[in-house]
């Protein structure tokens, strides 16, 4: 027989975090607090106060029940004579352990699961610390408390307790948290609500939240959320500096915390717009002030940052921003999270601690604190107690170490001072490097180089190696094999042609070619005339390449048949591109002479232009000179320890900046490049089908791509997979995208290879390669 069940409907909060509360079946999602009870206290009459405000507030005495074919519970609230138990513990502790218990007593309550059916959902614990001082523990499930309300709840225990030394019982009737689910639910299917839910649903469609810090590493899909803390107290010179320039720019000082905040997650991911979310308390209603529940919220902020604009100015939009979403904020559902991607990662909050409550014989405090409502990655709170500022850090430790913590703690407080020292200080230009980090950067990572980087064109350094190494191979791919003595001659004949075509030092030509050895043929060709190559990818959009082409305004093109109808743009000077179609024409090229061409380039004339993305707008063409490109091919060479054996595998697209190092570091080693075909590039399974053919020792991946090889040779049966890692291979190089710590751990636990993983970070399009670290095993 089905049994009758009065229940409520759960609140727009409730409904946001009930996923992952039934998920997880943890007490993870807990409001806690650690009341110190200060006098000479009755327990017996704390019991009864206790009591009494369960029985006057039906959110404490509240169960959750799933009934069949319904997505969320309803709630159900027990008899208002329902017994409430004071459990006590700690009266045996020695004094040694008792200055920690409580916290350590929060810590295990936090490990044990709520029954939401049965109940309780609230537990309260009382610990003995000594004749004159208790703490009394607040344990309750978040769907019935939030910070607030345990602040309340606190504060109404002491009145309670007053009231009963008198014998007096409160008369005035509060407002229950289930008619006040309903009225929230109300003002969100009122008519009136259409503006609001607009707002918030263009607000979402720009958040980006798959978005990690550098220092973190990105956790597995599924994983239980065990938040853990780092308190760090912000120094109270500081605290009076921020507070000083907060009045003086007419904002608060959470806005201009939470603005530094922002700066500094934007100067770490390089991410634009930014989503953060904001702890709401969801009570800007009075009648709200004082009731028990879950009515806190975390709305999402999208931060669009410029790295050129003026802290002030931002500070100014940030406060702007926040009076906006104020605003809306009672109209804020989002959509519910149902995986730890679809959580915003970055959160902020800004409180005040309550001041301690006093009654005869006894003052009530409240010392911990502890609410978890939604699952992030890092969530920087900022408490205001009478000592100043405590900077609570929450963070998901699949995702971040405590070291990382306490360096990006560190980082907040270095940006801080320094907005503090000169807030009309560009956003791209504040300091965000503690001292530490300075000297390691400076010092640790750049000891003296022991040989003095040559004075000499690009093409020159090539040059020196001909003579060394005239047989070695310098490329290898399907279309043919060229040593150095071969590739040499051919672009010698081609620079001369090129002169031939009235090409002179300085002028821009064009490089439009398949995988082949045309590519080193072509910018060897173009650099031995004087002049500077601009590389386009054939299989790119005729969009971008005619882009490119009208910007660049080039006036010889070396492309191949295939691309005869490449379009190509009437030129501002109405004088039409000049295309030479390498595979074509060699024969006539071939007539022109081998001999190196003498022309004395200088380091600061151009080698070569490449063009940015454009996702961010416009690409826009960026110039290298061959300074530039000596030092940074030659520190190359030394970083990764490029060695004349080696065969470096190219796979990126010519248009890319990690095609320069993929084909002049070994270039100019004496070492042998091996050109991935389209079909090998697209297949992890093809691609290391070449390496083992080519014998390649060093390979150029994007994280993303290599994690993808990583799936997809664990999919193999073990003997195919021994099969292709028989191989060479003994050094991946790791750029363009943030390297997280699963990859090469399960490069080397899964895969079990030896290969040597070494993360590059820098400038893409500059070539910019600023560190290499070789992760060691252990890491």
């Amino acid at each position: 027989m089905q049994q009758n069940l009065e229940g409520f409907r759960l609140s727009p909060q409730q409904q946001r975090i009930w996923p992952f509360i039934a998920q997880e079946k943890g007490a993870t999602y807990c409001a806690q607090a650690a009341i110190a009870i200060v006098g000479h206290l009755n327990r017996t009459i704390l019991q009864t106060a206790i009591a009494q405000v369960v029985a006057r507030h039906e959110i404490l005495r509240t169960t959750f029940h799933c009934l069949p074919g319904m997505d969320f519970p309803v709630q159900a609230i027990a008899p208002e004579g329902t017994p409430f138990l004071l459990a006590e513990a700690g009266s045996d502790l020695s004094s040694s352990l008792q200055a920690n218990q409580p916290e350590s007593r929060l810590v295990a309550l936090r490990q044990q699961p709520f029954d939401l059916e049965q109940g309780p959902t609230v537990c309260m614990e009382s610990i003995r610390q000594s004749a004159e001082r208790h703490v009394l523990l607040l344990h309750v499930s978040v769907l019935c408390a939030d910070k607030i309300s345990l602040y309340n709840l606190a504060r109404e225990i002491s009145k309670t307790y007053e009231s009963c030394l008198q014998n007096a019982i409160a008369a005035d009737i509060p407002l229950q948290y289930a008619d006040l689910a309903q009225w929230q639910h109300e003002i969100l299917e009122d008519e009136a609500a259409q503006a609001g839910r607009e707002y918030w649903s263009r607000c979402l469609a720009n958040s980006l939240t798959r978005v990690h810090l550098p220092l973190g590493q990105c956790p597995p899909e599924q994983t239980e959320f065990r938040p853990k803390t780092e308190v760090f107290p912000l120094p109270i010179e500081l605290v009076s500096q921020a507070e000083a320039l907060a009045q003086q720019q007419g904002t608060s000082l959470s806005t201009l915390l939470l603005a530094c905040w922002q700066v500094l997650l934007w100067r770490l991911t390089q991410q634009s717009p930014l989503t953060v979310g904001i702890g709401c308390e969801g009570r800007q209603y009075k009648e709200l002030e004082s009731a028990l529940g879950l009515f806190s919220k975390t709305l999402p902020l999208i931060c669009v940052l410029d790295e050129l604009a003026p802290f002030l100015d931002y500070l100014q939009q940030t406060q702007n921003s926040l009076n906006e979403q104020t605003r809306w904020q009672d109209y804020f559902t989002g959509t519910i999270p149902t995986t730890p991607e679809q959580s915003l990662p970055f959160g902020f909050e800004f409180g005040q601690h309550p001041e301690p409550w006093t009654i005869p014989h006894l003052t009530f405090s409240i010392e911990q604190v502890w609410v978890c409502t939604e699952r992030f990655q890092v969530k920087l709170t900022c408490r205001q107690h009478s000592g100043g500022i405590s900077l609570v850090w929450d963070y998901d430790p699949h995702c971040y170490s405590v070291e990382a913590i306490q360096r990006l703690a560190g980082q907040f407080q270095t940006l801080l001072t320094s907005v503090l020292h000169s807030p009309e200080t560009a956003l791209g230009q504040l300091n965000v490097l503690t001292p530490a980090e300075r000297q390691q950067l400076l010092v640790a990572f750049n000891p003296p180089v022991g040989q003095k980087v040559a004075a000499q064109s690009i093409h020159q350094i090539f040059e020196d190696r001909v003579i060394r190494h005239r047989d070695r191979n310098a490329i290898l791919s399907p279309e043919g094999t060229l040593t150095y003595t071969q590739l040499n001659l051919r672009a010698n004949q081609l620079a001369h042609y090129l002169r031939s075509l009235g090409v002179r030092t300085g002028d821009l030509v064009g490089l439009c070619v398949t995988r082949s050895p045309f590519i080193a043929v072509g910018i060897l060709g173009i650099l031995k005339a004087g002049a500077a190559y601009v590389p386009l990818d054939p299989t790119y959009p005729s969009e971008r390449l005619t882009a490119v082409l009208e910007d660049v305004q080039i006036y010889v093109l070396l492309t191949q048949s295939d691309w005869e109808s490449m379009p190509c743009p009437t030129l501002e000077s109405s004088q039409p591109i000049q295309r030479v179609y390498l595979d074509q024409q060699w024969s006539v090229i071939a007539q022109f002479p081998s001999d190196n061409l003498v022309l004395h380039e200088s380091y600061p004339d151009l080698a070569y232009v490449i063009y940015t993305s454009g996702s961010t707008g416009k690409p826009k063409g960026v110039q290298i000179s061959h300074g530039n490109l000596c030092h940074y091919v030659q520190a190359m060479q030394q970083s990764l320890g490029i060695q004349e054996t080696d065969i470096y595998l190219h796979t990126a697209s010519i248009a890319f900046s990690s095609s320069v190092r993929q084909l002049m570091v070994p270039l100019c080693q004496g070492a042998t490049v091996a050109i991935a075909t389209a079909q090998q590039r697209a297949d992890p399974l093809l691609l290391f089908g070449a390496i083992q053919d080519y014998g390649v020792t060093a390979i150029d991946l994007v994280p993303s791509y290599w994690r993808n090889c990583i799936q997809r040779l664990l999919s193999l049966p073990e003997g195919e997979r021994q099969r292709l890692l028989n191989n060479a291979l003994r050094l991946i190089l790791s750029a363009s995208e943030p390297l997280w710590a699963d990859i090469p751990r399960r490069w080397r636990t899964e895969v079990k290879h030896p290969a040597q993983f070494i993360n590059l970070f820098g400038q893409t399009e500059t070539s910019g390669i600023v560190a290499a670290y070789p992760i060691p095993e252990t890491e």
